[in-house]
């Protein structure tokens, strides 16, 4: 199975308050698919879901980012590889 993090406001500023992996831990440890964090730089909350998949061949998704995932987009919302 591959699994991801999926934040839809602010993943630029998710990013330097939260650490991904920690936030999916967190997620799954409260048994909840989908949560609320707080962004005090944005004073806003942000939206994260977990994604799962089945199993993604690596090379792919290498692919998929560096050809389909746009820079300027992925400062809104981006999705993070998680385990």
């Amino acid at each position: 199975m591959s699994t991801f993090l999926y934040v839809d406001y602010g993943a630029m500023e998710f990013e330097k308050e939260y650490n991904p992996q920690a936030v999916y831990e967190n997620m799954r440890t409260k048994g909840v698919k989908a949560d609320v964090y707080y962004l005090e730089t944005f004073e806003d909350n942000v939206v994260v879901k977990i994604l799962e998949f089945g199993e993604v061949d690596n090379d792919f998704i290498t692919f998929m980012f560096n050809n389909f995932v746009d820079y300027d987009d992925s400062k809104e919302r981006n999705i993070y590889r998680v385990y």
